[in-house]
């Protein structure tokens, strides 16, 4: 019963997450010309910055990157199950537009001017590593690695603190962005949830925030995960 109630999570979310993807590529596209910020071409300083397509796609990664995390947590804890396909779903749509986000970058000649810096390296190694979490996401990929399949794709976590830094240095970097007090603060929040999803990977973590919440200890069999 519980099942069926749950059959629709993932098409819905499959359905939000391309409504979104869509909103933020068709306007490039039927501008004409793949620039995420149209009106900003001859501004090489803030023009890409400044795109509220660009950042958008970014902050939509990390988003989607951070519900992943905490998909596992939320099975172990308190034993929703129902959510546990939500993870690799949420994983692939942060990798989808952590994408978008790096073509609108590349798009752009600003990428010339950002590339010397600390804040585009670390984005591009954060998707380095979730592209080989995606290319390996599959049944086949898992039967294939075995053990192996496992300790791979606990670097999401790396790719999640890389990203977290990614963000907070890119916005420190370049103060012209809109709502700057406002766009660091929620990186940073982003970064302590992946942090504190991190530490709840430790059992001892685990249970000290199962006696705090109260939460009966379950059966590891109700619990158990693939990842």
């Amino acid at each position: 019963m519980r099942r069926r109630r749950w059959r629709h999570l993932i098409p819905t979310f499959n359905i939000i997450a391309l409504a979104i993807f869509l909103s933020l590529l068709l306007p490039v596209l039927t501008a004409g010309r793949f620039h995420p910020f149209p009106e900003a071409h001859s501004d090489a300083n803030t023009g890409l910055i400044g795109s509220h397509n660009f950042r958008l796609a970014g902050r939509y990664a990390i988003r989607l990157l951070t519900l992943s995390l905490a998909v596992s947590p939320l099975v172990h804890l308190f034993g929703w199950r129902h959510l546990a396909p939500l993870r690799k779903c949420a994983g692939l749509w942060a990798y989808a537009f952590a994408l978008l986000h790096v073509s609108f970058f590349f798009s752009d000649f600003f990428w010339r001017k950002a590339w010397a810096h600390d804040f585009t390296r670390l984005g591009l190694a954060a998707l380095i590593i979730l592209t080989l979490l995606a290319l390996t996401s599959h049944q086949a990929a898992m039967k294939r690695l075995g053990r192996h399949w496992k300790r791979l794709h606990r670097l999401v976590y790396l790719a999640g603190i890389l990203v977290s830094l990614h963000s907070i240095n890119g916005i420190i970097a370049w103060k012209v962005i809109p709502n700057f007090d406002v766009a660091l603060l929620e990186t940073q929040i982003y970064g302590l949830q992946i942090g504190a999803l991190l530490l709840l990977r430790l059992e001892p973590i685990r249970q000290l925030t199962r006696r705090l919440l109260r939460i009966p200890k379950r059966k590891r069999k109700q619990t158990k995960l693939r990842a």
